[in-house]
């Protein structure tokens, strides 16, 4: 689907949240933009600009013959305020701060706000640009045309109906932002992460960390959430996930020499080329001790060599929308193309969260293999987990469980965590802890923003 994103320079701060929450729908569409625009989406909510249009007028001109020849299925548009409080304005101001939604057939051409262009306010190009778009609707029914406004108005259309009449949670009497009124409505099962600065905590040192609740999809806490960072062995959660969902566990695999991995401090499974295992094991063997050789071996047996594995995984990443990561290989080493933000692997976890075997694997603290040797014999092995808040080392703040994780450390990465953990309501969470500067500190961060649940 080709969406237009149109936004009035008072705008744009709101169509970068409404980029960032929703780029997991974003991110599946051709996406168009005026380039003042366009740039700030690329560069804050990292999405990608099918095609640059025209500042300006010129742009809403280019996006209306777009329309015009069927090419544009949704435009988004932001449009300033047409001062609804002047008397000479046609429309009057409405709460909540939702315009109209409506399909083309029903737009009029008669433009929103002043009688004429002597009288009223001056609008600005942006808004004469909507009126062009408006002209070259009519008659068509290819888009959907999504108007948002601090000032409601609906002069001069007709067989419209009202986004509110749609989304019951609109019309309801509310204090809330306009950020925060307008996002939920087009995501309702995933967090929205608002204003950081409004989560301000000095106490957390780490470079990112946030607290997600999957049971309402409100954000407790975030600090960089959109940071792009080095994701260490928090990677095998992906690699977990894309194994589980599109490999078969029964099956028999042989670890290869990819498995051999000798960077200095890289942690191991202990499995050798030639042993036999199931699926299933190397999933235990990945996740409790974070063998990279373990991932390896999933790899190769999945997708015939590292490089197309990463493949698969960035393709998962791209259909969870998590824009701001790309995987080079199933385990995480360091390498200047392999990186993550904690917001990404909040959409990670929370999808691998949705596979049974997921929550079985993360949720165990030991786990012993029994599988053939490259020799014949019978190769006996016990994998223990690391997560300190579920091995004990580390007390869990009162009233919360927590029941998965991983965690990850490299030179470059830091020390990482990313867990899910319930109240005693049974009320599901997500945190993520990324590059602390020791361990005892990546457990000191997270048990302050987990402690915010509870307070």
């Amino acid at each position: 689907m080709n969406v237009g994103l149109v936004a009035h320079d008072s705008k744009k701060k709101l169509m970068q949240n409404f980029c960032i929450a929703y780029r997991g729908i974003l991110n599946k569409h051709e996406l168009y933009a005026t380039g003042t625009t366009g740039r700030l989406i690329e560069e804050v909510a990292n999405l990608n600009i099918h095609k640059y249009l025209a500042g300006h007028l010129g742009g809403m001109q280019q996006m209306a013959a777009q329309i015009e020849h069927n090419e544009m299925d949704l435009v988004i548009f932001l449009p300033g305020s047409l001062h609804p409080q002047d008397p000479r304005a046609g429309c009057q101001q409405r709460d909540p701060p939702v315009r109209q939604l409506q399909h083309s057939p029903g737009l009029q051409s008669g433009h929103c706000g002043a009688a004429d262009q002597g009288s009223g306010p001056r609008r600005s190009g942006v808004e004469r640009g909507l009126q062009i778009m408006r002209s070259k609707l009519l008659g068509t029914g290819a888009a959907l045309f999504l108007a948002v406004s601090l000032a409601g108005c609906s002069a001069g259309l007709s067989g419209s109906y009202s986004l509110e009449e749609r989304m019951p949670v609109l019309s309801a009497p509310t204090v809330l932002s306009e950020e925060e009124l307008f996002a939920p409505a087009f995501a309702r099962d995933l967090c929205v992460v608002g204003d950081e600065q409004s989560y301000a905590d000095d106490s957390v040192t780490s470079e990112a960390a946030a607290v997600f609740d999957l049971d309402d999809c409100s954000t407790i806490y975030s600090k960089n959430a959109f940071e792009r960072l080095y994701p260490a062995s928090t990677t095998k959660v992906m690699t977990a996930l894309v194994a589980i969902k599109y490999g078969n566990l029964a099956d028999e695999v042989t670890v290869t020499e990819d498995a051999v991995i000798t960077e200095a401090g890289a942690t191991l499974a202990g499995i050798k080329p030639g042993d036999k295992l199931t699926m299933e094991q190397l999933l235990y063997g990945l996740m409790l001790p974070s063998g990279n050789d373990a991932g390896a071996a999933i790899a190769v047996h999945m997708a015939g060599s590292i490089e197309k594995f990463a493949d698969m995984m960035n393709e998962e990443a791209r259909r969870l929308g998590a824009t701001g990561t790309h995987f080079m290989n199933p385990h995480g080493l360091n390498d200047p193309n392999h990186y993550t933000t904690a917001y990404d692997l909040y959409l990670i976890f929370n999808e691998a969260l949705k596979q049974p075997m997921f929550r079985k694997i993360t949720g165990s603290t030991a786990y012993t293999a029994n599988y053939r040797g490259a020799d014949g014999k019978t190769v006996s092995k016990t994998w223990k987990g690391g997560n300190w808040f579920m091995t004990g080392e580390r007390k869990t703040p009162d009233g919360l469980t927590v029941f998965g994780g991983k965690t990850g450390t490299t030179k470059a990465a830091g020390y990482c965590l990313v867990m899910a953990s319930r109240d005693d309501e049974d009320r599901g969470y997500i945190s993520v802890v990324m590059k602390a500067d020791s361990r005892p500190g990546l457990y000191d961060n997270m048990t302050n923003i987990i402690s915010k649940i509870v307070k």
